[in-house]
């Protein structure tokens, strides 16, 4: 919270009310991602060319990541404390977290071996959906990279190894909407899902979509899987990210001087927004074409 109060004087100053743990965020996994973000923005503005694909599904990842990594502080700091009762002391590491996600793994090491196993059936499934539903298979080589797995995994969860769904991960990329909700069917009627998030039905406030599932594989294993439209795609790696990038920019600017936003920058910041809503919205027309959106 940033407040601007009028001393007796008649000077106005400045007051900041903070929460310590946003802050130790902050200055910790915070910025690491928020470098990370930098530097792959950066090296695609040295070269002078767009964000790959690649690129941009890392950033939504670190972006990912930070929200978590807050959103965990914001949860530890809204914990009530009852008077007169002292806290546990918090067992620590991997092994100490009780599990509450869907993942059914000791430790990361067995985690990893289940993930292997089930990578191999995801990337079959992936390339028999996309085939069936007229999409592109998008297939890593590998799986989640073990350093970022336990970053994530110290930072966010607490060590609990059972929240971590995304060792194993496809995507596939379609040109018409109506051919990403087959893709969802096929993958419904394939596998048991435990979560699901449409941003087609539910877009963020710059207007970009995909869906995001996780879904479960034979060894019980949970896998991400995300659905794309080229068309959205194109726009995330060009026009969409400069918006981003320049929304970034005006609200880092505001972070550093340690002041609110002001009226021109949030005027900039909503006509940004808009023109990226206006982005989006015209490659979902390019993508639905004969009106297929208002039947979805």
């Amino acid at each position: 919270i940033l407040l601007n109060v009028r001393m007796t004087n008649g000077h106005v100053v400045e007051i900041q009310l903070h929460l310590k743990q946003i802050i130790e965020v902050k200055g910790g996994a915070g910025h690491k991602y928020y470098e990370e973000i930098r530097t792959i923005e950066g090296k695609a503005k040295a070269e002078n060319r767009a964000l790959t694909a690649a690129e941009v599904s890392q950033i939504e990842e670190f972006n990912a990541l930070s929200r978590d990594a807050y959103g965990a502080a914001m949860e530890s700091a809204a914990a009530p404390k009852v008077a007169g009762v002292e806290e546990a002391p918090k067992e620590t590491g991997p092994e100490a977290a009780k599990p509450t996600g869907p993942q059914n793994a000791k430790n990361l090491d067995e985690l990893y071996e289940q993930a292997a196993v089930a990578q191999q059936e995801l990337s079959t499934a992936t390339s028999e959906i996309a085939s069936a539903t007229g999409g592109d298979p998008m297939i890593p080589e590998t799986l989640k990279g073990r350093p970022r797995a336990e970053e994530k995994l110290a930072a966010d969860y607490g060590g609990d190894v059972s929240r971590l769904t995304d060792l194993a991960r496809t995507s596939i990329v379609y040109e018409r909407l109506d051919a990403v909700y087959k893709g969802l069917e096929a993958i419904k009627g394939r596998f048991e899902i435990t979560k699901l998030k449409d941003r087609f039905s539910t877009p963020t406030d710059q207007g970009y979509r995909d869906i995001l599932l996780n879904v479960r594989m034979t060894n019980g294993h949970v896998v991400e899987i995300q659905l794309h439209l080229k068309q959205i795609m194109e726009v995330k790696g060009g026009a969409g990210h400069k918006f981003y990038e320049e929304i970034r920019s005006i609200q880092a600017q505001a972070l550093k001087d340690q002041r609110a936003l002001t009226a021109d920058e949030l005027a900039r910041i909503d006509q940004l927004n808009a023109q990226s809503r206006e982005a989006y919205d015209a490659a979902m027309d390019s993508a639905t074409g004969d009106g297929l959106l208002n039947d979805i």
